[in-house]
This record gives C-alpha cells, sequence and structure tokens, in this order.
C-alpha cells in the first residue's frame, strides 16, 4: 500500500508549508516514507501555490525520497 499525498490546502487560501507542512509529516510519520510519494493538481493548484512554493520548498521533508518511492511504486 502506498499513500499519494496530493491536493492538500484549503479552498481560497495560500498555500504554505506553515499550514501545510503539518500534514505532510503527519502522513509520513503515520505511513513512512517509504510509502509515501508526492504529487500535484498543477495547474489548477497554481491558483493558491506556485511549483517552487509546493515542491521545492518541502525539500527538508524529503523531496528526493518521495521522488525514489514514487519511481518504484508506480514501476
Amino acid at each position: 500500500m502506498h499513500l499519494k499525498i496530493s491536493r492538500i490546502g484549503e479552498p481560497g487560501v495560500r498555500w504554505s508549508v506553515e499550514r501545510n507542512g503539518p500534514i505532510v509529516r503527519d502522513a509520513l510519520a503515520i505511513f513512512g516514507i517509504e510509502r509515501c510519494m508526492l504529487a500535484s493538481n498543477f495547474p489548477v493548484d497554481s491558483v493558491v501555490v506556485s511549483l517552487d512554493a509546493l515542491f521545492f520548498r518541502l525539500q527538508a521533508d524529503g523531496r528526493r525520497a518521495f521522488a525514489a518511492r514514487a519511481a518504484r511504486a508506480l514501476s
């Protein structure tokens, strides 16, 4: 079983690591990073977040690990 972390946030509220980081960290704690992958809903999400903010600012939460997990889960 894998968890795809996608479309997190609140309607009409700008996305931020401060508001949404805890959701990502909770998912990692519950499922383990080895079973999680990160996805986006672009270009729809561009209304509330930039790609830079969504992916590059999440680097501290293991962006490279997400990519490796996703590649294994989808292969």
